[in-house]
């Protein structure tokens, strides 16, 4: 294995490049497209999306390489912009373009799923509160039913 200083894949002192390789690995394992090294433009794409996106970068990339995600992500855009060409697999330059579009769709999923957690935790402490831990409703309790 080389040193990071020949890879230049330091988050620290290269971060481009570091993001670089975890999106080519993201790719490989989920979509099985194996790309040799990005090129000058597609870095130049990259550093920009992280100059926009700043620490968000890493989760919007991520969130990207899934199928599902990059499916409704460019239906969207398509229907948007009234667009007639969407590209099958992520692509940075897309990604950067439409990153407005990601950002929604990424805060609607984690505010759907917030919503979710919020809704499971009352339920779970109205059941905690209904049968507290050490009662067995197995030996004959009669467990509490809502007047009808």
């Amino acid at each position: 294995m080389q040193p990071t200083w020949i890879t230049k894949t330091d988050p620290v002192r290269h971060p481009v490049r570091y993001m670089a390789k975890i999106w080519q690995s993201t790719m490989q394992e989920r979509f099985g497209v194996v790309r040799p090294e990005f090129t000058p433009k597609e870095y130049g794409q990259l550093k920009t999306l992280m100059k926009h996106l700043g620490e968000l970068t890493a989760c919007v990339l991520n969130w990207s390489v899934d199928h599902a995600n990059w499916w409704h992500f460019c239906q969207r855009v398509r229907v948007a912009h009234n667009i007639r060409f969407v590209p099958d697999r992520p692509e940075i330059g897309f990604l950067l373009r439409y990153r407005g579009h990601a950002l929604q769709m990424m805060h609607a999923r984690s505010q759907e799923s917030a919503e979710k957690n919020q809704r499971f935790s009352i339920v779970a402490a109205c059941t905690h509160y209904l049968h507290p831990a050490g009662t067995d409703l197995t030996s004959g309790e009669r467990s509490y039913e809502a007047p009808r």
